[in-house]
């Protein structure tokens, strides 16, 4: 069982945010969660923020999980604005998918 902390769809493309605070772990089931997800639902995408998960005023990484693969660090935004204007990005791409 897994809680979800936010999910978006744009044009059944989803986008699935998991905020973990410094020092924190992701639980190996969430792993395989997302692994499995994005491996048979290519549509999906989840992204684990790393940083203050109780304020979301630091980010230190963000990773990625997508066609089963993690790609650690993957996008390089540190405040909660640059994730925003990333997620706007993802949001407006997905809007362009046939």
């Amino acid at each position: 069982m897994s809680d979800v902390d936010a999910e978006v769809e744009v044009n059944a493309h989803w986008l699935r945010l998991e905020w973990k605070s410094d020092g924190g772990a992701l639980q190996r089931g969430q792993q395989i969660n997302y692994e499995r997800l994005t491996l048979h639902c290519p549509r999906h995408v989840a992204l684990v923020v790393w940083g203050d998960a109780q304020k979301m005023s630091t980010i230190e990484k963000v990773d990625r999980y997508w066609n089963g693969k993690v790609d650690p660090d993957w996008m390089r935004v540190r405040t909660l604005d640059e994730l925003r204007a990333q997620i706007t990005s993802w949001a407006q791409w997905a809007e362009q998918q046939p």
